[in-house]
Protein backbone atom coordinates (compact mmCIF):
# COMPACT_ATOMS: atom_id res chain seq x y z
CA UNK A 1 0.00 0.00 0.00
CA UNK A 2 2.70 2.33 1.26
CA UNK A 3 4.66 2.29 -1.99
CA UNK A 4 1.72 2.13 -4.48
CA UNK A 5 0.83 5.22 -3.03
CA UNK A 6 4.13 6.65 -2.66
CA UNK A 7 6.29 5.38 -5.97
CA UNK A 8 4.16 7.34 -9.13
CA UNK A 9 3.82 10.17 -8.17
CA UNK A 10 7.57 10.78 -7.06
CA UNK A 11 8.91 8.97 -10.36
CA UNK A 12 6.62 11.16 -12.03
CA UNK A 13 8.77 14.02 -10.13
CA UNK A 14 12.22 12.32 -10.99
CA UNK A 15 10.65 12.16 -15.04
CA UNK A 16 9.43 15.79 -14.70
CA UNK A 17 13.44 17.02 -13.93
CA UNK A 18 14.54 15.13 -17.32
CA UNK A 19 12.48 17.66 -19.19
CA UNK A 20 12.96 20.86 -17.34
CA UNK A 21 15.79 21.23 -19.48
CA UNK A 22 14.37 21.59 -22.49
CA UNK A 23 11.75 24.07 -21.14
CA UNK A 24 14.02 27.26 -19.66
CA UNK A 25 17.20 29.25 -20.88
CA UNK A 26 19.02 31.96 -19.05
CA UNK A 27 22.27 33.03 -18.02
CA UNK A 28 22.51 30.54 -14.84
CA UNK A 29 20.49 28.06 -16.58
CA UNK A 30 22.91 25.68 -17.29
CA UNK A 31 24.47 25.91 -13.32
CA UNK A 32 21.17 25.67 -11.49
CA UNK A 33 19.20 23.23 -13.18
CA UNK A 34 21.25 21.30 -15.78
CA UNK A 35 24.10 20.69 -13.64
CA UNK A 36 22.96 21.21 -10.39
CA UNK A 37 19.29 19.29 -10.90
CA UNK A 38 19.57 17.25 -13.68
CA UNK A 39 22.85 15.34 -13.89
CA UNK A 40 22.62 14.38 -10.40
CA UNK A 41 19.29 12.79 -10.90
CA UNK A 42 20.58 10.94 -14.28
CA UNK A 43 22.97 9.17 -12.06
CA UNK A 44 21.32 8.46 -9.00
CA UNK A 45 17.56 8.17 -9.78
CA UNK A 46 16.87 4.64 -8.72
CA UNK A 47 17.88 5.43 -5.18
CA UNK A 48 14.59 7.11 -5.21
CA UNK A 49 13.24 4.27 -6.62
CA UNK A 50 14.66 2.16 -3.83
CA UNK A 51 13.73 4.88 -0.90
CA UNK A 52 17.29 4.94 0.17
CA UNK A 53 18.44 8.82 -1.08
CA UNK A 54 18.79 10.12 2.26
CA UNK A 55 21.76 7.79 2.72
CA UNK A 56 23.50 9.49 -0.66
CA UNK A 57 25.63 12.32 0.23
CA UNK A 58 23.54 15.55 0.16
CA UNK A 59 26.25 16.78 -3.19
CA UNK A 60 24.84 14.04 -4.73
CA UNK A 61 21.45 13.58 -4.34
CA UNK A 62 18.82 13.31 -6.97
CA UNK A 63 16.17 16.27 -5.67
CA UNK A 64 17.39 17.15 -2.07
CA UNK A 65 14.11 18.11 -0.73
CA UNK A 66 13.13 14.56 -1.15
CA UNK A 67 14.63 13.01 1.64
CA UNK A 68 11.58 12.93 4.16
CA UNK A 69 10.06 10.72 2.07
CA UNK A 70 12.46 7.72 2.12
CA UNK A 71 12.82 8.67 6.04
CA UNK A 72 8.95 8.36 6.87
CA UNK A 73 9.38 5.07 5.25
CA UNK A 74 12.35 3.69 7.01
CA UNK A 75 10.58 4.73 10.22
CA UNK A 76 6.99 3.55 9.05
CA UNK A 77 8.98 -0.01 8.58
CA UNK A 78 10.82 0.44 11.35
CA UNK A 79 7.49 0.84 13.65
CA UNK A 80 6.55 -2.82 13.71
CA UNK A 81 9.42 -4.05 15.41
CA UNK A 82 7.80 -1.64 18.36
CA UNK A 83 4.19 -2.17 17.43
CA UNK A 84 3.87 -6.15 16.72
CA UNK A 85 5.09 -6.75 19.84
CA UNK A 86 3.11 -4.57 21.69
CA UNK A 87 0.33 -6.34 20.63
CA UNK A 88 1.33 -9.57 21.85
CA UNK A 89 2.51 -8.75 24.79
CA UNK A 90 2.34 -5.24 26.09
CA UNK A 91 4.44 -5.62 29.16
CA UNK A 92 7.41 -7.06 27.31
CA UNK A 93 6.94 -4.32 24.61
CA UNK A 94 6.63 -1.47 27.39
CA UNK A 95 10.31 -2.38 28.67
CA UNK A 96 11.65 -3.22 24.97
CA UNK A 97 10.57 0.67 24.40
CA UNK A 98 12.12 1.77 27.21
CA UNK A 99 15.28 -0.40 26.49
CA UNK A 100 14.99 1.44 23.03
CA UNK A 101 14.53 5.18 24.57
CA UNK A 102 17.14 4.55 26.64
CA UNK A 103 19.65 3.62 24.23
CA UNK A 104 18.95 5.84 21.91
CA UNK A 105 19.19 8.92 24.46
CA UNK A 106 22.38 7.23 25.09
CA UNK A 107 23.27 7.15 21.59
CA UNK A 108 22.73 10.87 21.01
CA UNK A 109 24.46 12.11 23.90
CA UNK A 110 27.50 10.25 23.15
CA UNK A 111 27.45 11.19 19.81
CA UNK A 112 27.25 15.30 21.37
CA UNK A 113 29.71 14.94 23.76
CA UNK A 114 32.08 13.09 21.11
CA UNK A 115 31.42 15.78 18.30
CA UNK A 116 31.22 18.52 20.51
CA UNK A 117 27.66 19.24 18.97
CA UNK A 118 25.63 22.14 21.04
CA UNK A 119 22.64 20.95 22.87
CA UNK A 120 20.05 22.59 20.31
CA UNK A 121 20.23 23.81 16.87
CA UNK A 122 19.30 27.51 17.98
CA UNK A 123 22.56 27.95 19.96
CA UNK A 124 25.15 26.73 17.16
CA UNK A 125 23.42 29.71 15.18
CA UNK A 126 23.86 32.14 17.79
CA UNK A 127 27.68 30.74 17.90
CA UNK A 128 28.76 29.27 14.65
CA UNK A 129 32.48 28.77 16.02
Amino acid sequence: MLFRRLTPPFMLVISCVYLIPHLGSGPVWKETVIDGLTEKCKKYWWTNLLFINNFVPNAKMCMNWTWYIPVDTHLYFLSLIVLIPLKSNPRLAFILNGALFAVGTAATAASHVYFGLQPTAISAYLHPE
